[in-house]
C-alpha cells in the first residue's frame, strides 16, 4: 500500500507562492505564477474573459484591499511583479479600472519604474491600463508619470523595450491633457507638463529607433501637441512626409496637425470689395489684360461687377421695383458683388441692399407664379448680407419645396447651415446644386464657381474631421466617405482651375486647396513636385491680380501656409522620414485604411450626398456619425494601435459602451431596445441624439437602463 500523500501547505502570502514554484520568469513560470496569485486572492480563473471579468465586478471591493496589502508586505519582486500584472488585466474592463483608480492601485505600479526588475513590468501595466479611454484617469497618470517617464528615458536609452512602452504612456496621457475635455477639467495641466520637452523626446527617439510602432504613437502626439507647443523642422516634416503614407487615416491626421501649426501666423482673407476695383475695371496692367482678353474680358470677374453696378444704379435711380427687381435678381447671379452695400448719406439712410426687399414684395404681389424664385433670390441676398441665416434657412426649405431645381436656394441653405455649425448637410446642397439646370436665372456661371469653391473648402474640411474622428471602431463606410471628399474636393479645384476667369479673387483658395490635395492623392508625385505646374502657375496670377490695387501682399491664410510648408519642405521631409513612412506602410499594409477605387468613391460620396434632408435643422453632424465627451470616460484616443503591446488583453469579446467605446463586462443594456450598451446614464444621455432615431418606440428622453 503506497504511502499518504504529504499535504501541501496552504500558501498565506503571495511570497509563499513565488518561493514554492521555483520562479525561473519563463512564459510558463510567469503565467502559472499569475494564476496561483489570481486562485490566492480569490479571482476567477479566466480573468481575461468577459464571463471572467463580470465575475470581478461584485468581489472586487473585498479582493482590492488583499492585493493592496499583500504589495506592501512582500520582500520579494516578483510578488510585486505579478500584483500589478494582476492590476492590468482587470484594468481590461474600463469600470473595473476605475474602482481600482479610485482605491489608489497607481501608486503601486509607480514605486516599481525605476526598480531593475520590475519596470518593465510596470511600464507593461501602464501601457494597457492608459489605453482605455478616462480623461480623469489619464489626467491624473500624466501628472504622475510625465516627469518619472522622461527621467526612465534617459537613464535606460539602451533598453528599447522600456523606452517604447514608456513613449507610448506619454502619448496615452499627454493627448488628453491637451483635448477639449482635458482642458475643460484642467486648464492648467498643459501649463504644468514640459510638452515641448516630450514632442522633442518624441523626435529624438524616432531618430535613434525609427520603428513603424513608435511612429504611429509619436506622429499622433506631436499633432496634438501642434496647438501647444512650436513644433521643431523635424516635425514639422514629419508631417509632411506622412501626407504620403499609404494609411489614409495617419496622412490626414498629418495634414491636420499643420492646419493647427500655422494657426498663429494665419492673416484673414477679408473679401471685402475694392471700389476702386469696380471702377477701374477696364485698366489692369497690360500683362493682367492679356489674360483677361485671351478669356474673354466680358466673362471677366471685374468687367461683370463693373457692368453690374452701373445697371443696378440705374435701376435704383428709376424708382420702378418690379421690372427693376426682376433685373437685380438676374445681377445677382451673375456676380458675387453685382453692388456695393454702403450705407446711403441721404435718402432717408439706411443701405443700398435695402431696395432688395422692396423688389422682392413688389414681384410677389404681381402673383407670377414663374417670378417666385426671383423674389427668394433678393430676399436671399438681403437676408445673407444681414447675416440673418435662420430666416435665410426659412426661406430657402420652402422655396426648394416649390421648386427642387432652384440652385441658389440650396446655395442659401448651405451657407445658413454652414453657419449654424452643420457644414456636413452645407456640402449635401452645394452637390445638389452642381446637378441643377444650368442657364443665367438659375445655375448660372457665378454660381456654378461658388459651387466649386465651397465644395473644395468645405469638402477638404469635412475630408479632415471625418477621417480624424475616425476610430479602430468606426465603420468602413464612414472614412471611405471621408477619402471620397478628398477625391472630389480636387476635382472640383480642377474643374475651377479650367472654368473660372483669370481674376476670380477666390483662385488664390482654391488652388492652393488643390496643391495639398494634389500632394495626398498623386500615389506617384515627383520629388521636384513638378505636377503642381499649373496650380502654381494660377496661383501666381491670382496674386498679381491681388497686387493690381494697393492692398499690400496677398493674405496668408491657414491653407496658404499649410500648402507653402509643403512646397518648401516636401524634399528634406521625404529625405529626413521617407524611409520610415515606407516601413510605416508596408509593417500596416494589411489593417491600414486604404482608398477604394474611383468608381467606389463616386457611389459613396453620391449616397452620402442623398442623406440629405431639407426638412430642418437636425443639429450639427459630421457625414451622419455623431461624437463627443465630456463625462468621465472619455473617447480613448481618437486614432487606432495598429500594433498590441507585451502582453496585451483581448478585448474583442468585451462589450463596448455605445457612447464612448470602452469595453467593459458589466455594461447596462438600453431599457427599451436592449441593443445600445452604456457604462452608465451619463453614457447613454450623451449618446441618445443618435440612439433615439433607431431606438424602438423612441420618446423625447432616453429609457431606464436595465
Amino acid at each position: 500500500m503506497a504511502p499518504p500523500r504529504k499535504k501541501t501547505a496552504k500558501p498565506t502570502t503571495v511570497d509563499d507562492i513565488v518561493y514554492s514554484m521555483n520562479f525561473d520568469a519563463s512564459p510558463d513560470s510567469v503565467a502559472r505564477l499569475l494564476a496561483l496569485t489570481g486562485k490566492f486572492f480569490g479571482l476567477p480563473s479566466d480573468i481575461s474573459s468577459r464571463s471572467g471579468l463580470k465575475k470581478v465586478h461584485p468581489k472586487i471591493e473585498a479582493i482590492y484591499p488583499q492585493m493592496e496589502a499583500e504589495f506592501a508586505r512582500s520582500k520579494v519582486q516578483q510578488s510585486k511583479c505579478v500584483i500589478v500584472d494582476l492590476y492590468a488585466h482587470l484594468s481590461a474592463d474600463v469600470i473595473l479600472r476605475n474602482r481600482l483608480f479610485q482605491y489608489g492601485f497607481l501608486s503601486q505600479i509607480l514605486s516599481l519604474l525605476f526598480d531593475p526588475v520590475c519596470r518593465n513590468v510596470a511600464l507593461d501595466s501602464l501601457v494597457r491600463i492608459t489605453q482605455l479611454g478616462g480623461i480623469e484617469v489619464h489626467l491624473t497618470i500624466a501628472k504622475e508619470t510625465c516627469g518619472p517617464l522622461l527621467r526612465v528615458l534617459k537613464d535606460y536609452p539602451d533598453d528599447r523595450d522600456s523606452a517604447e512602452m514608456a513613449l507610448k504612456i506619454l502619448v496615452h496621457t499627454i493627448v488628453p491633457v491637451v483635448s477639449i475635455d482635458g482642458k475643460k477639467m484642467d486648464p492648467n495641466l498643459p501649463r504644468q507638463l514640459p510638452l515641448a520637452e516630450v514632442a522633442q523626446t518624441l523626435i529624438d527617439e524616432l531618430h535613434r529607433d525609427p520603428s513603424p510602432s513608435l511612429l504611429d504613437h509619436a506622429a499622433h502626439c506631436i499633432i496634438e501637441l501642434s496647438e501647444e507647443v512650436r513644433l521643431t523642422p523635424p516635425m514639422v516634416n514629419l508631417l509632411i512626409a506622412g501626407l504620403r503614407a499609404k494609411d489614409w487615416l495617419f496622412r490626414t491626421r498629418c495634414l491636420s496637425g499643420l492646419v493647427t501649426f500655422v494657426v498663429p501666423y494665419t492673416q484673414r482673407d477679408m473679401r471685402m470689395q475694392n471700389p476702386l476695383q469696380v471702377i477701374q475695371a477696364g485698366n489692369a496692367p497690360a500683362p493682367l489684360r492679356a489674360k483677361m482678353e485671351a478669356f474673354g474680358i466680358e466673362r471677366c470677374d471685374s468687367h461683370k461687377a463693373k457692368t453690374s453696378n452701373r445697371e443696378f444704379q440705374r435701376v435704383v435711380e428709376g424708382g420702378e421695383f418690379y421690372e427693376g427687381g426682376k433685373t437685380i435678381a438676374e445681377l445677382i447671379l451673375r456676380t458675387e458683388n453685382a453692388f456695393i452695400d454702403a450705407m446711403r448719406p441721404f435718402a432717408g439712410g439706411g443701405r443700398t441692399s435695402d431696395v432688395l426687399l422692396k423688389c422682392a414684395n413688389t414681384i410677389r404681389e404681381k402673383g407670377v407664379a414663374s417670378e417666385a424664385n426671383l423674389a427668394d433670390i433678393l430676399e436671399l441676398k438681403y437676408l445673407i448680407l444681414r447675416q440673418r441665416y435662420t430666416e435665410a434657412a426659412d426661406i430657402a426649405r420652402r422655396a426648394l419645396k416649390r421648386d427642387p431645381d432652384f440652385a441658389y436656394a440650396y446655395y442659401a441653405l448651405s451657407l445658413a447651415l454652414v453657419q449654424e455649425g452643420d457644414p456636413a448637410d452645407g456640402l449635401r446642397l452645394v452637390k445638389k446644386a452642381a446637378k441643377c439646370t444650368r442657364g443665367p436665372r438659375n445655375l448660372s456661371d457665378f454660381l456654378r464657381l461658388q459651387m466649386l469653391l465651397v465644395g473644395v473648402q468645405w469638402a477638404g474640411e469635412l475630408a479632415m474631421r471625418t477621417l480624424n474622428g475616425s476610430a479602430e471602431w468606426a465603420p468602413a463606410d464612414e472614412w471611405q466617405v471621408g477619402i471620397a471628399m478628398v477625391k472630389g474636393a480636387l476635382d472640383d479645384a480642377e474643374l475651377f482651375l479650367e472654368e473660372a476667369p483669370p481674376d476670380h479673387r477666390d483662385a488664390r483658395t482654391v488652388m492652393c486647396w488643390a496643391i495639398v490635395l494634389h500632394v495626398m492623392l498623386d500615389e506617384n508625385i515627383s520629388d521636384n513636385l513638378r505636377e503642381l505646374k499649373p496650380y502654381l502657375e494660377r496661383l501666381k496670377l491670382s496674386d498679381e491680380f491681388y497686387r493690381w490695387f494697393p492692398d499690400g501682399a496677398p493674405p496668408k491664410t491657414q491653407i496658404r501656409l499649410v500648402a507653402e510648408l509643403i512646397l518648401m519642405n516636401f524634399s528634406a521631409a521625404k529625405t529626413e522620414w521617407g524611409a520610415l513612412i515606407r516601413a510605416f506602410d508596408e509593417d500596416r499594409k494589411d489593417i491600414m485604411a486604404k482608398a477604394p477605387t474611383k468608381e467606389k468613391m463616386e457611389r459613396d460620396l453620391a449616397a452620402w450626398v442623398e442623406e440629405l434632408d431639407i426638412g430642418g435643422p437636425a443639429g450639427p453632424r459630421c457625414c451622419g456619425h455623431e461624437h463627443g465627451a465630456g463625462h468621465g470616460h472619455g473617447h480613448g484616443h481618437g486614432h487606432a494601435h495598429a500594433h498590441g503591446v507585451a502582453g496585451e488583453l483581448k478585448t474583442t469579446e468585451m462589450h463596448r459602451c455605445s457612447w464612448c467605446h470602452n469595453p467593459s463586462a458589466v455594461l447596462r443594456k438600453c431599457g427599451r431596445c436592449s441593443e445600445a450598451r452604456y457604462c452608465d446614464a451619463s453614457c447613454q444621455k450623451q449618446h441618445w441624439k443618435v440612439h433615439k432615431k433607431k431606438c424602438l418606440a423612441a420618446k423625447n428622453e432616453p429609457a431606464p437602463l436595465d
